[in-house]
């Protein structure tokens, strides 16, 4: 072996024991997990539904079905979308519902929300 690659060789393995021995401690940091989602209630309701850390919050009452089909979180603002059966796209933002489709159309669903500063974006169909 030459003398350059044992030379690389080691300014690699250098760098890596110096990266691995200063990384700082992330135990102090917290990461929140949140799941979108949807739960069935004792009369057989959906009930739409958003985890954080494992814990849930019930986004609808359950006296009719709903699902919860995707989760954003821009700062400190929560952004869900779901559906009932009346054909309703819905946004949910902090918990506060909004309609998004009026269930006119005899198909309406959504898949995604994504937010990118003050706009939204929800991913879906109605028609």
């Amino acid at each position: 072996m030459s003398r350059l690659n044992l030379f690389v060789i080691g300014f690699c393995l250098a760098t890596a024991l110096y990266s691995s021995c200063n990384k700082p401690d992330n135990d102090d940091k917290k990461t929140d997990v949140y799941v979108a989602g949807w739960e069935s209630n004792t009369q057989g309701v959906y009930v739409a539904v958003l985890w954080k850390n494992g814990i849930p919050q019930y986004l609808t009452d359950g006296t009719v079905s709903a699902w919860a089909m995707s989760v954003f979180v821009s700062g400190n603002d929560v952004y869900v979308v779901g559906e009932n059966p009346s054909n309703t796209v819905v946004l949910w933002k902090n918990g506060e519902l909004q309609y998004l489709t009026d269930g006119e159309k005899a198909f309406s669903g959504c898949g995604s929300v994504f937010v990118s500063g003050n706009d939204v974006y929800v991913a879906g169909y109605d028609g």
